[in-house]
């Protein structure tokens, strides 16, 4: 009886990490790396485009058609993911402001 031989393919070449450089196997940041994306230290130095709130933890970056800007959690959650402009985003968030506790 014949069998079909066995093929398994090369692993691909490492590639950089986009945050420090180092050598990744698969995806695109090093485990390091997506830890520190996750906990906010790449938006350090950032602040909401709408209500100026500058905490690291709070910010999330939002793609927009034109463009990628941080915005605090409740602005991304009201921008959710409708396929518009940051202009037609930024005139619907200054008609409807959010409230905030004390």
């Amino acid at each position: 009886m014949l069998t079909k031989a066995k093929f398994k393919r090369p692993k691909p070449d490492p590639v950089p990490c986009e945050g420090c450089e180092r050598p990744v196997q698969s995806g695109r940041r090093c485990p390091a790396c997506r830890v520190r994306k996750c906990r906010g230290a790449l938006i350090d130095g950032e602040a909401c485009r709408v209500c100026g709130i500058d905490q690291p933890r709070m910010l999330r970056w939002h793609r927009f058609t034109d463009e990628t800007v941080a915005l605090c959690g409740s602005h991304d959650a009201l921008a959710g993911r409708q396929a518009i402009t940051l202009d037609a985003f930024l005139a619907e968030a200054s008609a409807y402001p959010l409230r905030r506790a004390g």
